[in-house]
């Protein structure tokens, strides 16, 4: 294998503002929605 080792290429960018918070939301509609879902199944 061909080249060198010791340097490692990585893929970076600058993160937007608000896509974080987006992020934590999405997820937790998703898991009250799994929740709802579960809990409709149980009782």
């Amino acid at each position: 294998m061909e080249g060198n080792e010791d340097e490692k290429m990585a893929l970076t960018h600058e993160p937007l503002p608000g896509y974080r918070g987006i992020f934590f939301v999405a997820l937790a509609v998703g898991v009250a929605y799994l929740g709802i879902i579960l809990g409709s199944t149980l009782f």
